[in-house]
């Protein structure tokens, strides 16, 4: 499922995975039309997934930078840039996708 992908490509902590460089951390919320969300947190610290038990609907302090809306199949496959954009809803910072999906983990 979602959580299997993401714990097999995290993100190196802190690493804009286009230039090497440092990057603002970001929260990615993924909402399974099925009825599960989870969150995606890269920062300082690593990378972290966790369930969530509600919904921000993208305002507060609590929101994420960037979430997608899919059933659960259309969420991997627009991780694994075999769907555009356009067949997910996508709402805040659309290019911070962009980041992950270019993101290639060292072995």
């Amino acid at each position: 499922g979602i959580r299997t992908v993401w714990d097999r490509s995290l993100w190196k902590a802190g690493q804009d995975p286009r230039r090497g460089s440092r990057w603002t951390p970001a929260a990615f919320d993924f909402h399974a039309a099925e009825g599960r969300s989870w969150r995606l947190t890269l920062d300082g610290d690593g990378a972290r997934t966790a369930p969530l038990l509600a919904a921000t609907g993208g305002e507060g302090p609590d929101a994420a930078d960037v979430s997608a809306h899919a059933t659960a199949g259309e969420l991997i496959l627009f991780l694994y840039d075999r769907i555009q954009a356009a067949d997910v809803r996508i709402d805040g910072d659309a290019g911070l996708f962009d980041l992950l999906r270019d993101w290639e983990p060292e072995n």
